[in-house]
Parts: C-alpha cells; structure tokens; sequence
C-alpha cells in the first residue's frame, strides 16, 4: 500500500457517512428554517438580494465567538435530545480488511462524479517551454503534489508503505539530474511523523532557487467513543447507524503537517516541522508564499456530555467554556504550542445558525520566512473546498444535510452552497464578500475546486442541484436512481456590501434546456475565458458548449454525443479539446481509459477526431485518482502527454502498470501512441494512486513504487 490504512478509512467513510466530508451543516428543520426560495434569477438580469441569502461575514467582536459556540451548544443539545442532530463527519468505524496493515490491498478508488481536470501544464521555471511538472488547474497558481522540478533537480516523495502490521518512515527522494538527461542516485531522507499518528504525505511545494521545500502531510490520532449516542444521533433514513457495541468505534483528531526543508546544499537537512490542530482542505502557492486552508472541528466538554445531563450542569459546563478550547493551535518541534488565529481575525456568519461546531483557518508563510511567522484568518464554519486564482482565495461551504436513501444519496431540497471570497496578495489576506448557489459541488475537494472558475472579477460555478445523486459509477446503470442535474452560476462582487451577487444562471427562464439529457449526471467541467466545457453521462457522453462571453447571459451554444465519458478535460491549441476518462458500451457499462480527441473549432458543431483506447474494464488511470495524474509538455507544432496506467487483461486475468507517452500532432491533428514503460505485471489489483510523471526536454521521467527513472522520448 502507498497510503495509510487511516487514509483509506478516512475516504471510505467519508463518502459512504457524509456526502460533502466536513461539511453538512446539520439537521433539516434548523437549516431550511435559514433558506429562501432558491429560485434562479433570469438571464439578464441582476437580482436585488441572493435567494436564500444569509448575511455577510463580519468580523468578530470581543467574546462574540465563545457566545456564538454556547448557543450553539444548547442548540446541538436540544436537537440530540429529539434525535434530530446530524452526524459529525470526525466518526469512524473500526479498521476494516480493506485496506488493512498486511493486508496487500490497495486503497479502493471512489467512482464519484465530479470535475477532475488539469489545466496549466508547464512549471514556472525560465526554460518552461521544455519542462512540464504535473497539472495545475491555474496558471501561476502552484498545487502540493509528489514530484517537484528545481533546476537540475528532481523532488520525490515516497508515502509510507505498511509491512509486517507496521508502518514505514515517510521519504523524501532528491534526485540530481545530469546534461545528458540521467539521474543520480538519489539522496533518500526519512521524514519524521508523531508517535501513535498515522498519516499521509499530501505533497510538497517550493519556490524555484529557494533552497527550501515545504512537505504538507495529513495524520489522524484515534480515540474509543466512550458512550456514542452522547455524541451523535441518526436521523430516520441517515447514512449513520447505531453501532450494537459504542466501544467498536473510534472518533479521529486531524492534524495537519507543515515541514521545512533545507535542500540549497549537497545534504538534505530537515528543518522546522509545525503540526496545526485540524484538517487539510487545500494548499497552494502564488510566486514565494505559501496558502493552507485547514478545516478544524474542536472537541468541547459541554458539547460531549451525555444527554441525561443536567440542565444545571449542563449550564456550568457551557460557562466554562474558554475561547482556548475553541481556535485551533499550532505546535513547533520544540513542543511549544501557539494559537494558530487570535479571535480579532476571525469572521462570523451571524444569520446562519447551522448546528455544527467548525472552524476554518486561512493561514500563509513567506518561504523565506522563519516559520513561525504567518498570517491568518479564520471562518466560523466548515468548508468543503477551496478554490483559488492569482488574486482570489474561495472558501465553499455546503448548507443543509444530505442522507441515504434506498441506495441513493439523498440531498435536501434546499440545500445550498455558501462561497466565500478572500482577496490573497503577499501573504495579506483580506475578506471580500460572501454569496450563495443552489445545490453542491460534490464529494471530493480536489475535484469540487474544478467546478469554479473566475474571469474578469467573476465567479464562475457548476453545481449539483436536485433531490438525488449517484455515489458511484454503478448507479447509472439503474434507472430508478434519477440524477442529480446541474446549474451553472455567475457571481459577481459588490462593492462595499460584503456580497456576491448571483447576476446569471443556467438553466433559466430564457434558456430553459437541462445542462444534461434526463437521467445524466454531471462528470466533467473545464472552464476557459469566456467558455465553459460540461460533460454529462449515463450511456453516451454528451460534452455541451457553454458561451459565458457576457456574464448576464450564459448560454450553451453546442453538444457532442460520444461513447463513455471523460471527466478530464485539457483545451488545447488550435481549437482542440482533449478528454481523459471511460470508454462504455452503449448500454452504459463502463470499459478501459478512454482518451478523445474534439474538434471545438465550430463551437455549434463540435467534432470528435480520434479516440484511443487502454485496457479491459476495471483499468484505470492516475487521473482516477489524482488531478495531477497526468503531464503534457507543448514542443512547436507537437503536444506530448504522458499518463500512468493500471491496464486489466480480462483474458489473461492480469493487470500491468506503466506509463504510457502520447504524441499528439496540431497540425493534422492525429494522436499517435510512442511506448508504454512498463513497470509492473500482477495478478491482483494495482495501486497506481501515487504514480506521476514530468517531462524536461527529450526525457521523460517515471515515478512509481518509490523509484525514478529516465526515459528518452
């Protein structure tokens, strides 16, 4: 395995306990009771209040925090006593065979429709027409991953592996790259973790000739539930259920990790490692500061009492609640331990009483920076994902609760999406505005952040929106479980009011037609300037067209039926449009990786050019698991792609592992296979979750089960 068992278990119950992890906001009568009529304003028009408006954030007052926790304590006790309170999404049911130490089964991949795709390719460097690292969704905008390029070296980070029921070190590999294309032998350094934590390295980011990487990892410390129904209740028809033995189930403490690395000489020195109580959301990097969103969900005496309690003791316990037990705190080596955020930079959505006790933390380190200094804001309340441009920070948080129905996720009726917008310059971080959309934008926030866009100071959203979704690729083969359909937004700043207004949507009252045939479901969303690229699926692949070239009236202006479907999409030159995902057959049923090649010249008439396709059903490729999966580099006339596969042989029963290389001509335009390298041929399953590649020059370099190798062109 390349991923702790704590990982695998976070993701599964995630997705199977909580639709949109960390986030819904609670039970349905508390939160519709905040909602308006979610009606769309109409093309060309600006609305003078969001439907379903709450107020704007503001800033908090002394005491205003630890007053704003006590009422909503009383809140979460008055809903558990009648049953009435949602499940927290920090539950976990005990460690499972999946996935197990020893048990050699890799992490399963969760299906979920949703938009992973790549959109900048080439990394910052001054020679980066012959360099490509692994995919960003924006230029400028750097995103932690496992494989790094600084000059003439190469950054590998290798997650621990279990063996023996025990867990490895975590491994940074430094690879020094030579003129004619071939690596040294790599320095491997083992990173330290805390004792009793198990953990994930998420990736690294670092500022080209700075000398210094920062590696961001993830780890959980797990605690027995002493009395269960003390903390939780399921609500009728839930995706929880009441344990026969409380002791069987364990409540985690995320914690995040943020360790400085010297690598400006010829011995790797780790430096500095900082552990922040909550989280990871999402990291990024503009030009030398760093950017971490950390979700934090504090665990409160009062809010843990049993409910036979008292109503007296209940009383003192909530009096003695201290704003300590309430913000975050960050830990140094030394074991010094700080608050991550003071109160005074703190913000508050006073209107929305949602009974769920979260915290979010914006926090930002200049890389030349010691590391205990940093500057952050917080929001009172759970974000989901995180999306971000040059010059804007976007916090999303979904409203109203989402529960398990007769094998489908059911979502409210009136749920609702809260975006939040922080201006981000030098490390500043200043609060904007706040608005709201109908419905979710998924599961995953890697793949949430896709479904926003800003272009000329806009907003640009995808959402789901209806009463049903499917969890997992296998639901659109049942056509009793309709699709949840989805609405585009357009969201606009206005000034001085602490708002983001919605101006346009799509489906309106102009341009009434479903952004999907009925039935489909949304898969993959790439925007680009002024055009949006939507795929739906449940037997074909329609990919729609959208013209957002005036933001007040959105409108979809082509489609294109194919086999299958893509959920990554890669605009390319030229007017062409490359899509990565399954190929199907025209029932539906889902086959190999699916790579397309559209012609988007016409945009009324789109055109499919060329397909390739890769293995038996059941394969998959590092795009299933990973935005960052892939890699193109553009050479004049020429684009060379270059993606990991886990290919399944159907008659042979066998699955191998590799890297396959893709040249595609412009000009023709013809996509032309050169080699797959090959890694690995098993009979059992094939986890290729931590497999990436980047190009430099005529070379391309393969990352996979902890080595790096060369290969020419």
């Amino acid at each position: 395995m390349t991923q702790s068992i704590i990982s695998v278990l976070s993701l599964c119950f995630c997705c199977l306990l909580i639709a949109a992890c960390g986030g819904s906001s609670g039970n349905q009568a508390a939160s519709s009771a905040l909602t308006a009529n979610p009606g769309d304003p109409s093309a060309g028009s600006v609305s003078n209040a969001n439907p379903g408006d709450l107020s704007a954030l503001s800033t908090a007052k002394p005491g205003e925090l630890l007053a704003f926790t006590k009422d909503l304590i009383r809140l979460r006790a008055s809903l558990r006593t009648t049953g009435n309170l949602a499940p927290t999404a920090d539950i976990a049911m005990p460690i499972i065979s999946i996935g197990s130490p020893g048990s050699g089964t890799p992490a399963p991949a969760i299906d979920n429709p949703g938009s992973l795709v790549a959109a900048t390719t080439a990394a910052a460097m001054s020679d980066a027409s012959l360099r490509s690292g692994t995919t960003n969704q924006e230029s400028g905008v750097d995103e932690d991953d496992l494989l790094k390029i600084d000059g003439n070296k190469i950054y590998a980070l290798q997650r621990a592996e279990w063996g023996s029921g025990v867990l490895g070190a975590d491994r940074l590999h430094v690879y020094q790259r030579s003129n004619d294309g071939s690596l040294s032998k790599p320095e491997i350094v083992d990173l330290p973790r805390d004792a009793g934590d198990y953990g994930a390295l998420r990736g690294m980011l670092s500022l080209e000739g700075s000398g210094r990487l920062a590696i961001i990892g993830e780890s959980n410390h797990w605690v027995p539930i002493v009395d269960w129904l003390a903390i939780v209740d399921c609500l009728p028809n839930s995706l929880c259920a009441r344990p026969a033995l409380s002791s069987a189930f364990l409540a985690s403490e995320p914690k995040t990790s943020l360790q400085w690395v010297d690598v400006s000489s010829n011995s790797t020195q780790i430096k500095e490692r900082l552990v922040i109580d909550g989280q990871l959301v999402g990291a990024r990097q503009i030009e030398d500061h760093l950017y971490l969103t950390i979700r934090h969900r504090p665990r409160i005496v009062a809010d843990q009492l049993p409910r036979d309690t008292s109503a007296a003791a209940r009383e003192a316990a909530i009096a003695a609640l201290k704003l300590s037990e309430l913000l975050p705190n960050i830990r140094t080596a030394d074991g010094q331990i700080r608050p991550l955020v003071s109160e005074s930079d703190c913000y508050l959505q006073t209107a929305n009483r949602a009974p769920d006790i979260q915290v979010t933390v914006i926090v930002a380190w200049r890389i030349s920076d010691p590391p205990e200094r940093w500057s952050s804001r917080c929001f009172f309340g759970g974000t989901q994902a995180i999306y971000m441009s040059q010059q804007n920070l976007y916090l999303a948080t979904s409203r109203s609760e989402t529960s398990w129905v007769a094998g489908s996720i059911q979502f409210n009726d009136q749920m609702r999406t809260d975006i939040h917008q922080f201006a981000v310059k030098s490390g500043s971080i200043r609060y904007i505005g706040t608005g709201d959309i109908p419905g979710h934008l998924g599961w995953d926030p890697q793949r949430a952040a896709y479904r926003m866009s800003e272009y000329q100071g806009d907003l640009r959203v995808v959402s789901f929106t209806g009463a049903q979704g499917w969890l997992a690729l296998s639901d659109a083969a049942n056509k009793s479980k309709p699709a949840s359909p989805a609405t585009l937004s357009v969201l606009r700043p206005v000034p001085g009011e602490g708002k983001l207004q919605r101006i346009a949507s799509l489906p309106n009252a102009k341009y009434p037609s479903p952004l999907g045939l009925p039935g489909e479901q949304l898969y993959g969303v790439r925007f680009e300037a002024n055009r949006a690229y939507l795929v739906t699926f449940r037997q074909t692949d329609p990919l729609y067209l959208v013209d957002l070239s005036e933001p007040l009236d959105p409108r979809m202006i082509g489609e294109l039926k194919m086999p299958g479907y893509a959920d990554y999409l890669f605009p390319l030159p030229k007017d062409l449009l490359l899509g990565v995902g399954k190929d199907a057959t025209d029932t539906g049923q889902l086959l190999g990786v699916r790579v397309a090649l559209m012609d988007i010249k016409t945009p009324s008439s789109p055109k499919e050019v060329q397909v390739l396709n890769f293995g038996d059903r059941g394969s998959r490729s590092g795009l299933d698991y990973s935005s960052h999966g892939i890699n193109l580099l553009q050479l004049g006339d020429r684009i060379r792609l270059a993606l990991p596969l886990s290919l399944v042989d159907e008659k042979k029963r066998k699955q191998q592992r590799g890297l396959q290389t893709i040249e595609l001509d412009l000009d023709k335009p013809l996509l032309k296979t050169s080699q797959f390298i090959s890694r690995e041929s098993a009979t059992h399953s094939i986890d290729i979750s931590s497999d990436r590649s980047v190009q430099i020059g005529d070379f391309v370099y393969y990352w996979s089960q902890g080595q790096l190798s060369a290969h020419r062109w």
